[in-house]
């Protein structure tokens, strides 16, 4: 796996590089909510630990119930 560059936040493409994914696939996860993210303007962002979660193959972390 290359060097991650530390930011908070990254672009569906750059997670769709690092994950060697499509980038469709990204946006479709990001659609179903498999990947936790925010709406900056019109732009899409992904924080870094769901990014590094993503990365390492990990369970999606489900909040918890009320």
């Amino acid at each position: 796996m290359t060097e991650i560059p530390f930011k908070l936040y990254y672009r569906p493409d750059e997670l769709a590089k690092a994950a060697d994914l499509s980038i469709w696939t990204v946006y479709r996860m990001i659609r179903k909510d498999m990947i936790r993210h925010s709406h900056i303007g019109h732009s899409i962002r992904i924080p870094r630990d769901e990014f590094v979660r993503i990365l390492n193959g990990e369970p999606q972390k489900l909040p918890p119930s009320a």
